[in-house]
């Protein structure tokens, strides 16, 4: 599972770029941070604004690239501000009878 945090409203630009390496879609979730003000020097990112998460499922053969083109065109250097992280998936219930 790949997750990107950026600014909010740059989502699509994410959804683009990791289509482009081979993403099928992805899920946004709007959100807002609630963090320490001491905190925010240390992580290089403001994080109290409203974000959009996408969350995005791929399999080990995409998920590099994927994560590669999402940063290069939103990555923490852009206006968009970033984060690519991923983590895997284990098990999985409901999606099947």
């Amino acid at each position: 599972m790949i997750c990107v945090i950026v600014n909010r409203g740059y989502s699509e630009e994410v959804m683009v770029a990791a289509r482009a390496a081979g993403a099928g879609g992805g899920t946004v979730i709007h959100s807002r941070s609630v963090v320490d003000d001491t905190a925010l020097p240390h992580v290089g990112a403001d994080l109290a604004e409203e974000k959009d998460i996408v969350i995005i499922v791929a399999n080990a053969e995409t998920k590099l690239a994927i994560m590669q083109a999402i940063s290069e065109k939103c990555g923490i250097k852009t206006e968009a501000k970033g984060i690519v992280y991923s983590l895997p998936i284990d098990n999985v219930i409901g999606l099947s009878d």
